[in-house]
């Protein structure tokens, strides 16, 4: 019996390194298409990840710092999270421990529910791209009032 336990860890253990290894060559592969042009990189917009954090919470009138899971702060919270995916370079580890969710592998949970309901809910989607938008606006108004400030 327990030369048959070592044995199963030992294959679970070589599948989950396979498992890694392909992870890490998609990554890979994709970095390389991009460097040959051979797909086009979405531009990134930089954003300071407070101007998201406070934009949202305006725009959903709730605080994503508050731990419940109401519906209207998760909905605020996973906009975030997505948002801190989409406008900042930040890691995964830092824009779960920015939004207040735990881990990373919450983070990037909430980044796939979001996903998945802008591809197949149209109103959520409409609701998205309503607050992404602003936010947008937002950020440029802010852009030019700090660089205004430079000038004076």
């Amino acid at each position: 019996m327990e030369l048959q336990e070592i044995r199963l860890r030992t294959i679970k253990d070589l599948l989950h390194r396979a498992q890694k290894q392909s992870k890490l060559l998609e990554q890979l592969g994709e970095e390389l298409y991009l460097q040959a042009g051979l797909i086009d990189a979405p531009p990134k917009v930089l954003m300071n990840s407070s101007i998201i954090l406070s934009f949202v919470q305006k725009e959903c009138n709730v605080d994503v710092l508050k731990k419940t899971r109401a519906r209207d702060v998760m909905f605020a919270r996973e906009l975030i999270i997505y948002l801190l995916k989409k406008y900042t370079y930040l890691p995964l580890i830092k824009i779960a421990e920015y939004s207040g969710v735990g881990d990373h592998t919450t983070a990037l949970h909430h980044i796939k529910k979001v996903k998945n309901f802008i591809e197949v809910d149209d109103n959520y989607r409409r609701r998205f791209d309503e607050i992404d938008e602003r936010l947008k606006l937002y950020n440029e108004i802010y852009e030019q009032d700090n660089s205004l400030q430079g000038i004076q």
